[in-house]
C-alpha cells in the first residue's frame, strides 16, 4: 500500500511540474491523467499460475483498488491479465467497493477503467491462457455493463508488436458500436516473450541468460 501511495505522489509531482512549466491554454489541450496500475496478482505471463477461483483474487485486488482510488487516479489501468478471470476479479473487487463507498461517501465516483491483456505472441487469437481473445472481451463488457461500472478501453500490451498487429482489428471489430476504445502497447525485446517462457526449465530459471 505504502508503494502504491508514493507512487502515486511522484506521478502527481511530475503532473505538477509540467503544469507549472506549461501555458495554460497548452495544459488544457494536452492534459496530463494519472494512471492506476493494476497488476497481476502473480508473475507475470504464467496464466497457470493465476488462482484458479475469481474468488481467491479479490481480496488482493480489493486492497490494490481501495488504495488508488483513495489516491484519486485519473484511470484504472489493469494490464498483462493473461486470464479472463483476473478481469472479473478486478471488476467485481470494483463493484464491492464502490458499493460500500457509495454508502458512506457522497459523490463517490469510478475513474474510467483500461482493461489490457497479454497474448500468445505467435497465436494472436489467444491470451496467455489459452482463453479466446475475443471471448475474454465479450466477458468484460458484459461483466461491466452488468455491474455498471465504466469500462472506457480494451487493449493488448506485454506481447510482440506482430502479435499486436493482428489482434487489434479483433479488438476493433468487437467493439464497434460501443464507445469502448482499443488501447495497444508492446515488448520490444531481442526476443518474444513466449519465446523467452519457452527457455525456462521447470523452477522457471533461465538456461539461456542472453535470451532475455
Amino acid at each position: 500500500v505504502s508503494i502504491i501511495r508514493a507512487s502515486v505522489d511522484r506521478a502527481r509531482s511530475a503532473v505538477s511540474k509540467y503544469n507549472d512549466k506549461t501555458a495554460e491554454a497548452e495544459r488544457n489541450q494536452k492534459k496530463k491523467l494519472i494512471a492506476g496500475c493494476i497488476p497481476p496478482l502473480t508473475e507475470c505471463y504464467f496464466a497457470n499460475k493465476v488462482p484458479s477461483s475469481v474468488n481467491n483474487l479479490m481480496p488482493e485486488y480489493t486492497v490494490v483498488l481501495s488504495t488508488l482510488l483513495d489516491c484519486h487516479v485519473d484511470i484504472l489501468l489493469a494490464e498483462t491479465l493473461s486470464t479472463t478471470r483476473e478481469a472479473i476479479a478486478i471488476l467485481r473487487s470494483l463493484s464491492s467497493i464502490n458499493e460500500e463507498m457509495g454508502r458512506v461517501k457522497a459523490g463517490h465516483t469510478i475513474p474510467p477503467i483500461w482493461m489490457s491483456f497479454t497474448i500468445h505472441d505467435d497465436s494472436p487469437t489467444k491470451l496467455r491462457s489459452d482463453e479466446l481473445l475475443e471471448t475474454a472481451c465479450n466477458s468484460i463488457i458484459q461483466e461491466s455493463d452488468y455491474l455498471n461500472l465504466p469500462l472506457e478501453a480494451v487493449g493488448i500490451n506485454c506481447s510482440a508488436p506482430r502479435a499486436i498487429s493482428k489482434a487489434v482489428p479483433i479488438l476493433t471489430r468487437i467493439l464497434e458500436g460501443t464507445s469502448i476504445k482499443v488501447c495497444a502497447y508492446g515488448n520490444c525485446f531481442k526476443t518474444t516473450t513466449s519465446e523467452w517462457i519457452s527457455s525456462l526449465d521447470d523452477n522457471g530459471d533461465s538456461v539461456d541468460s542472453t535470451s532475455i
